[in-house]
């Protein structure tokens, strides 16, 4: 066997192993548990985007924070809050949201895209 052979072998036998590491690593924020806390900012949602924009909210992600905004867009299991923030709604635990009405929510700052500047939250409850 030549060396390139037994390298090749090496880098095929560790292909799954990295192909793991990056499932899992994507996955951990879904399995991470969260315990509501009380908000540390009070804000609207034009406001909580414009501070990922300009670098100033990477310190919120995974806090709890308080929000105000227009729902701009609604879907069955989506809504948008001033067309940047964006969550899932479970319509077991929330109460019914219509397009174009102003909502109070509390919830966690999960993820900013830089690429669209939009920010994603989780665990939202409606004040």
């Amino acid at each position: 066997m030549t060396r390139a052979q037994m390298n090749w072998k090496i880098i095929r036998s560790l292909i799954p192993i990295i192909g793991l590491w990056i499932i899992v690593n994507s996955t951990k924020d879904l399995t991470e548990t969260y315990k509501p806390t009380k908000p540390i900012l009070k804000t609207t949602a034009q406001d909580l985007v414009w501070r990922f924009q300009v670098n100033e909210g990477d310190f919120l992600l995974g806090k709890t924070v308080e929000i105000s905004g227009i729902v701009t867009s609604l879907d069955s299991i989506y809504a948008f809050l001033d067309q940047r923030v964006f969550f899932s709604m479970d319509s077991s635990k929330n109460k019914f949201i219509k397009y174009g009405e102003k909502i109070n929510i509390i919830a966690r700052c999960a993820n900013f895209e830089k690429k669209n500047g939009i920010l994603k939250i989780d665990h939202v409850t409606f004040l």
